[in-house]
């Protein structure tokens, strides 16, 4: 390596250090300004979902109604989740619960930017669809 190589590379490892000090101190910045002007902030973060454990019956009775399919893919054989539909885990009636590929739950979790959030309406349409003839699942 040459003498210019290596001061080319000091100088590049300089400005990276540079540039990265100012996004830094910019987070900073932004996250002052988000706690000092939304006080509850830090403890809505914080706040912890109380999950409840779905009872084994009303799981049961979800993942044999679904044919332990996926209710907006359909594709039979994929690892399954049982999702809540109103996010909230510690409601188990069975209207607020649908089977979901891990695929299809990761697009519940979407927000913003040009991507859709796959959101509880199109949940509840998804599930009901395969069910409609037969009328379960309310």
């Amino acid at each position: 390596m040459t003498h210019r190589t290596t001061i080319d590379i000091l100088l590049l490892d300089r400005l990276a250090r540079r540039t990265l000090q100012t996004h830094s101190r910019e987070i900073n910045q932004a996250a002052f300004l988000i706690v000092s002007h939304f006080p509850d902030y830090r403890r809505m973060a914080r706040a912890k979902k109380n999950r409840i454990a779905i009872p084994s019956d009303v799981a049961a009775k979800i993942l044999f109604l679904s044919d332990r399919t996926c209710c907006i893919c359909r594709q039979h054989g994929k690892v399954i989740q049982i999702h809540h539909i109103d996010s909230d885990p510690s409601n188990n009636v069975e209207g607020n619960l649908a089977v979901l590929c891990s695929d299809c739950h990761d697009l519940t979790m979407i927000r913003g930017g040009f991507s859709r959030r796959l959101d509880a309406e199109q949940i509840v349409l998804y599930r009901n669809n395969g069910t409609l003839l037969t009328g379960v699942m309310g």
